[in-house]
């Protein structure tokens, strides 16, 4: 009896503060897809601060996820809404990995300055 494999639709599901959306994003979308790696990148322009059904799906949908630290990403409350989505899949075994962009990766204590940002983030979703 062959056995059905379930899978994700997406490998990477690409995470950055869009209004500041910068060619890195773009670079690193083009390279990802290049290598055959299926990337959600959102082109989905929000109308108010509620994640739509199709932004959570795609999240859902994912395997593992890319989030572009940039120096407005942290003041977004999109942002912080899409982490606080991503953090609760974090603890069924998905991947978050951090890129720091025009930051100092310094500045944030490694494990534990995601986690702050995941608290944050789920705080913030009210």
């Amino acid at each position: 009896m062959m056995k059905t494999h379930w899978r994700l639709k997406w490998d990477i599901f690409l995470s950055f503060q869009r209004e500041t959306s910068h060619s890195f994003t773009d670079r690193l979308n083009e390279v990802l897809i290049k290598e055959h790696v299926r990337v959600w990148k959102c082109q989905v322009k929000r109308k108010n601060q509620v994640l739509g059904p199709s932004l959570v799906e795609a999240i859902e949908d994912s395997v593992a996820f890319i989030v572009v630290l940039s120096p407005d990403y942290a003041k977004s409350h999109w942002c912080l809404k899409k982490l606080a989505k991503l953090c609760d899949l974090r603890s069924l075994g998905r991947p978050i990995l951090p890129i720091f962009y025009e930051v100092d990766p310094w500045s944030f204590r490694r494990e534990e300055k995601i986690e702050r940002s995941c608290s944050q983030a789920r705080d913030t979703r009210s």
